[in-house]
């Protein structure tokens, strides 16, 4: 079978994808084409003239399907193959795939694969491709987007962070369900003594998720704490709901902490996970910090109300933000996953530091993950997991 030269370019052109660039003659005979696609194994090969011109294509399989029939002995010893070619769909090889793609959406569809040829400005054959090299190609490269979009978001949101202040600790992790998830969080201090952070999950995954965590770092990277959580979630509502229409929502908690006073301020924007672990007649409890959220999640409404609340943090508790992949990860049984764990985690934590209650986070966060992935076993992970923590020291 004879082949053509590949063309050497730079970029997206579509003969990147044209990898069979096998041809015929139009006046070679039926008989010697069929012999050698049978030899080749190639699944099609262009007709063409002896300028190289393209006259046609011939698919394999139409081909030895015609000369089965009983017509077929005598077109394979009387006929020339250009007589038994199709018409050519045909495209410049020089061509951006992204203008070619929309022209095959309708053959996506179709169960048999179909094949298109590549042309020069002179009319020259330069390659066969095809519906299913078109499908690996948008394959793979949704498969580098969505590594490009992982790689991203990962340096947005680490898998853990830690931090301390003077009398506090906070910590924070997060696992993803797929390569690019819908979990956030953020923390820093942005005045001695005063920390921002939250924990949010995004509604959706995928590329759409990981451009609202980069909305959400870039807002919160620049956004102006002293005016209050209010102002700011209102600002970050207009933000979502001006950007993503009413496509993209996220739920999350809000919160601004004193560390001197150990006063929390916080706006629960539809999320509701927020425990506190604390002690009570003596006795540590793990509990709601409220019965449910207060508010509507960001970015599904104009002019969202918050409300904002306030509790105090006492020394030597520990508050815990979770997303949903926690609570409602399943075992294998159908089991929910049991919050009581992350308390006896904490106690075990405070039991291992008999000295200080200083520097436990780091060793909670083991902990918990370490029950979380020995619970659910072989189960699925359904959604990503996120948990942050602060813990007063006492």
């Amino acid at each position: 079978m004879k082949t053509v030269e590949p063309r050497l370019i730079h970029g997206e052109r579509i003969v990147r994808i044209a990898e069979n660039r096998a041809y015929v003659f139009a006046d070679e005979s039926v008989h010697d084409v069929s012999a050698q696609l049978a030899e080749s194994g190639l699944p099609a090969a262009a007709v063409v003239d002896r300028d190289l011109k393209l006259t046609g294509i011939i698919v394999a399989k139409e081909l030895f399907s015609i000369l089965g029939k009983p017509f077929g002995r005598d077109l394979l010893f009387r006929k020339a193959i250009g007589s038994a070619a199709s018409s050519a769909v045909s495209f410049l090889y020089t061509e951006q795939i992204r203008e070619v793609e929309p022209h095959l959406v309708q053959d996506f569809a179709m169960d048999e694969n179909r094949y298109y040829c590549l042309v020069d400005e002179r009319g020259a054959f330069c390659g066969i491709f095809s519906v299913k090299d078109m499908l690996v190609y948008s394959a793979e490269m949704q498969k580098r987007d969505m590594n490009l979009a992982g790689s991203i978001q990962s340096r947005i949101v680490p898998q853990y962070t830690y931090r301390r202040g003077h009398s506090c600790e906070l910590a924070s992790t997060v696992v993803m369900a797929q390569s690019v998830g819908g979990d956030y969080y953020h923390v820093r201090e942005y005045e001695p003594g005063k920390w921002f952070f939250c924990l949010c999950d995004i509604s959706g995954k995928g590329i759409a998720a990981a451009i609202i965590t980069a909305v959400l770092e870039g807002f919160l990277c620049t956004a102006d704490y002293r005016a209050g959580l209010a102002v700011l979630v209102e600002r970050l509502n207009a933000l979502i709901l001006h950007t993503f229409s009413l496509e993209k929502y996220v739920t999350g908690v809000f919160c601004l902490y004193d560390e001197p006073s150990g006063c929390l301020t916080y706006c629960d924007m539809g999320h509701g996970l927020i425990y506190r672990r604390k002690t009570a007649d003596g006795r540590p409890v793990f509990v709601p910090a409220a019965a449910s959220a207060d508010n509507m999640p960001v970015g599904i409404m104009e002019d969202v109300p918050v409300e904002v609340k306030t509790m105090q943090i006492a020394r030597g508790e520990v508050l815990v933000l979770f997303t949903d992949g926690l609570s409602e990860q399943t075992d294998q049984k159908g089991n929910a996953f049991d919050l009581c764990i992350v308390s006896d985690c904490i106690s075990e934590a405070f039991r291992a530091r008999r000295n200080t209650s200083e520097g436990v986070l780091r060793r909670v966060k083991i902990a918990v993950l370490e029950a979380f992935y020995q619970f659910r076993a072989d189960a699925a992970q359904h959604d990503d997991l996120s948990l942050f923590m602060l813990h007063r020291f006492s």
